[in-house]
Order: structure tokens, then sequence, then C-alpha cells
């Protein structure tokens, strides 16, 4: 996907870009991956943008700290409506 500097954008962002055109109900998923490879958590947060006027929304998700005392690469992933647009790792040390 391109940007309209016609610079090619990265995945995540063409993502974003496609979701927020459309407008309406989002469905916004995130999930916590801890070292081993398993979804620790998931959180469903719905987004309805039909009424929004603003082109950025930001949520917040996060796990308490007893949650992440498993040291190691961890990773949030972000899907919209179903497609994965994000990827973050995240290293927590002991």
């Amino acid at each position: 996907m391109t940007g309209e500097t016609g610079q090619q954008m990265p995945e995540e962002n063409a993502g974003m870009t496609r979701a927020q055109q459309t407008g309406g109900l989002l469905n916004i998923q995130v999930r916590w991956i801890n070292p081993d490879g398993v979804v620790t958590r998931t959180s469903d947060l719905p987004m309805d943008q039909s009424q929004e006027g603003a082109l950025w929304t930001w949520q917040v998700d996060r796990l308490e700290k007893r949650d992440l005392a498993q040291a190691g690469v961890w990773v949030v992933e972000l899907l919209i409506s179903g497609h994965r647009v994000g990827r973050y790792p995240l290293l927590v040390r002991a």
C-alpha cells in the first residue's frame, strides 16, 4: 500500500489505514502472548467510528505486573476485524 507521499507503507500501517477508512463498527482485539507462545490474555474492544470526527482513536490494554512475571520476549498482537495489523515484541527481564 502506498501513502500520500508515494512511499510504501509498512504492512501494519496499511491495515490500520484500511480500517480507519471503513468507519462504522470495528472489532478490535488485543492478544498477549507469553515467551512460550501461549496466549495469556485476549481483550475484545468494539469501536464505533460511525460517530467519530477524529482521524485517530487511542485505546490502552495492559497486563498487571504479576501477569508479566515470566521473563523473556512477550508479544502483543493487534487485530482489527479479524486481520492482524500489528505484532509488537516486548522484552521482560526478571
